[in-house]
């Protein structure tokens, strides 16, 4: 009985210290890739077309504390109101919240969310509240074709880039963007197809750099900034601001950087012919990389036998 209760204790500790380790993986990841488990999740589930989403951006944290009472960054949230609701924080004050639509009285209890939510607008207004601190833009997801992992996010991308640019005058506003959801389905695949070739054209090095004389007072030529530019599929240049807002978001900043560095570095010789002062614009977190860093390290060396003087600057996006 001894030998037995002894082995019945050894499997339920090693059972535990199993559980305890995929749990931690579980929230170790969830933690790193949580975007990425969601979208999986979305994009893949069977009852997909009963989703409905809201994605909530607020502007200070009071708005979470105070009026929604959430816990951000949890894998799973179970509610006694719906069938699941998955809640993930992004580091920019945006939420998002898929409810299963068909679950048992969903419409009475979301129509009593929203009807909350204007007594709280109704309470900050007498408050003399009249900026805008929330908006929750509401999205029905039933009624699109399926959709990949990446298209998820992406669609969640496009909708809150729409959002940002609305002006509203509610404290707490609610979009309803289930109308433009087919045009918004449409850029998320120009958005996507863009990214496609701008991931090939930095993979290359295929980069242009300009030289932009930079002036003083007296309209004399002092320095330069190096402006770096990508060609569509037709050989004509994209705008800077589009393919910046996709290589900010996909991560591609590190590798936009290098290519760039890598170009002056090649051109350095053409470029002392045009200025010898020039100054260079990277992203924040290229100067705590090991590969930047080493590549900046070369190009300086490089500068100098060309006697060029190099400045580095934080791109004017991150400011």
């Amino acid at each position: 009985n001894y030998i037995m209760s002894a082995r019945s204790i050894e499997r339920l500790i090693k059972s535990l210290l199993n559980m305890i380790t995929e749990l931690s993986e579980l929230f170790y990841n969830w933690d790193k890739n949580h975007e990425k488990i969601v979208a999986s999740y979305l994009s893949s589930h069977q009852s997909r077309d009963n989703l409905y989403m809201l994605i909530i951006q607020y502007k200070d944290e009071a708005f979470m504390d105070y009026y929604l009472k959430l816990s951000p960054n949890s894998p799973l949230k179970f509610s006694e109101d719906f069938d699941f609701i998955f809640i993930y924080e992004r580091e920019d004050n945006n939420i998002e919240l898929f409810f299963n639509k068909k679950a048992k009285g969903f419409q009475e209890k979301f129509k009593d969310i929203l009807n909350k939510i204007q007594d709280v607008n109704n309470l900050l207004k007498l408050q003399s509240e009249d900026k805008n601190i929330a908006k929750i833009i509401k999205l029905d997801l039933s009624s699109l074709p399926f959709l990949t992992e990446e298209e998820v996010l992406d669609l969640d991308l496009i909708t809150r880039k729409h959002a940002d640019m609305e002006k509203v005058s509610e404290p707490i506003a609610v979009l309803d963007y289930t109308p433009k959801i087919y045009d918004l389905l449409v850029e998320v695949r120009q958005f996507k197809k863009l990214e496609k070739l701008i991931r090939e054209k930095i993979s290359k090095k295929d980069t242009d750099i300009f030289i932009h004389k930079i002036f003083n007072y007296k309209k004399q030529v002092i320095a330069a900034e190096i402006l770096a530019r990508i060609k569509d599929e037709e050989g004509n240049y994209i705008p800077a601001y589009k393919f910046i807002d996709v290589i900010k978001e996909k991560g591609l900043t590190r590798d936009f950087d290098l290519s760039i560095l890598h170009n002056v570095k090649k051109n350095i010789s053409l470029i002392k012919k045009v200025i010898d002062r020039i100054f260079i614009n990277l992203f924040p977190s290229s100067f705590s990389d090991d590969k930047v860093v080493e590549e900046i390290k070369n190009l300086v060396k490089e500068s100098k036998k060309h006697k060029v003087s190099i400045y580095f600057e934080i791109t004017e996006h991150e400011v």
